[in-house]
């Protein structure tokens, strides 16, 4: 097992459409997510909820995605944890709606929530 540069985790990241947040919100709870990276920070969208719930009170959260090729046996483990936080700033918000994020579910009352990177790292399995 190897372990990964932030750099390396970030290209990790940006290779693959979904992930996982997990945060603590009566009991722990983890929820399956649509994102991108933008300037080093985790985005996604969501409606009424824990997860944006989480965002709005700038609580800690932990972000993982992987990837795993059976056939190779080869794959990587990436894991953020930082502040998650709803995005108000139209600017930013603008930035945010031209990466062209497809959630899995749409609606009048999505936000954008961001986590802020405060550690990265990650592990990649050599075939």
């Amino acid at each position: 097992m190897a372990l990964l540069s932030s750099e390396e985790c970030f290209d990790c990241l940006q290779s693959v459409p979904v992930g996982r947040v997990a945060f603590l919100a009566d009991g722990v709870q983890v929820f399956p997510v649509t994102f991108q990276v933008s300037a080093h920070r985790i985005v996604f969208r969501s409606s009424m909820g824990f997860k944006l719930d989480a965002a709005e009170m700038n609580r800690t959260v932990a972000f993982q995605a992987d990837d795993w090729d059976p056939s190779t046996r080869t794959g990587w483990s990436v894991l953020v944890r930082g502040p998650a936080r709803t995005v108000s700033d139209p600017q930013r918000i603008a930035e945010l709606d031209a990466l062209g994020l497809d959630p899995w579910l749409n609606g009048e009352d999505m936000r954008w929530i961001e986590v802020v990177v405060a550690d990265i790292s990650g592990r990649r399995l050599p075939g």
